[in-house]
């Protein structure tokens, strides 16, 4: 019940700690034995970057409130402030220290799950169609600074062209969900049937105190011949048609079917208008250039 007219909220401070505020203040009223009291409430992530035991320093709150005294001068009226101050209670917390059998990525969380997608979404593909494969890995009460990246295994036959990954966190009832999207693009060289192995990302349940894996199963892809091969396969090229543009005839001396016989470079250059002749033309292009730039003038 008392006018505030400015105020500081110090963070909380712990060693070897990373703090750090997520979303904003949250402004809220509330009546407690008939007094209505303001409320501003702040989140913080406390991550410990070593073990031990360690004093979390509380927040202190500093802003000055309305006393009722009223001052006047010749042009304005000024309120008079009286400073307050509120702290809160230091805590003391341990730090327990990474198990020593843990293997893996250190990702400490309630809880951890990792799901893929595939666009387009089928098993089967043709070799050189280009395949999307996303990767997003959810965790609770972690930042996203501490969520690893996710690569998918794949044979030989397979070409990779990772994309950059995406991280955000956002609250829930006073928790923290990280998220982490990586993607990847897979291209097939060559046909057959190929098992991608399952994907494994290792993480500590803070809850049961031991190491769990979220994973994503094996998958059993089939590749296809590209169909364009398949129909070029099918219709080879006519003795008289051009590898490069099948519907251009070629020379009249070219080879007779079957004959197995390559054309002669010369030869086949013979069917080109000889360079002299290509000079003159150019050159009586030239002349009526200038005949016509002379006129003009």
């Amino acid at each position: 019940q008392v006018e505030l007219q400015s105020g500081t909220l110090s963070d909380p401070i712990l060693d070897e700690a990373i703090v750090q505020q997520q979303g904003k203040d949250k402004e809220t009223s509330e009546i407690l034995s008939g007094v209505r009291y303001r409320v501003i409430e702040r989140v913080y992530t406390v991550t410990p970057q070593a073990s031990g035991e360690f004093v979390l320093k509380s927040p202190a709150f500093n802003g000055e409130v309305a006393s009722g005294n009223r001052r006047r001068s010749m042009f304005s009226t000024f309120t008079q402030t009286k400073p307050v101050s509120a702290f809160g209670d230091d805590m003391t917390i341990e730090v327990k220290p990474i198990p020593e059998d843990y293997q893996g990525t250190w990702l400490p969380s309630e809880l951890v799950q990792l799901n893929e997608e595939w666009q387009p979404e089928k098993t089967e593909f043709e070799v050189g169609e280009a395949i999307t494969r996303t990767f997003t890995l959810t965790a609770l009460n972690v930042n996203k600074e501490q969520l690893p990246d996710i690569e998918g295994q794949y044979p030989s036959g397979f070409k990779v062209y990772p994309d950059q990954s995406e991280s955000h966190s956002v609250l829930r009832k006073n928790a923290l969900v990280s998220q982490r999207v990586s993607s990847e693009a897979i291209v097939a060289n060559q046909p057959g049937e190929f098992e991608l192995p399952e994907v494994t990302i290792s993480w500590f349940n803070t809850r049961t105190g031991r190491q769990e894996n979220a994973r994503v199963p094996a998958k059993t892809v089939t590749i296809l011949p590209a169909k364009n091969a398949a129909t070029l396969a099918a219709s080879p090229l006519a003795p008289g048609e051009s590898q490069v543009a099948g519907d251009l005839q070629c020379p009249t001396i070219c080879p007779a079917e079957g004959s197995g016989q390559r054309l002669d470079p010369g030869t086949q250059s013979s069917s080109i208008a000889p360079p002299w002749l290509l000079s003159s033309g150019w050159l009586l292009w030239l002349g009526t250039l200038l005949v016509w730039f002379i006129r003009h003038r």
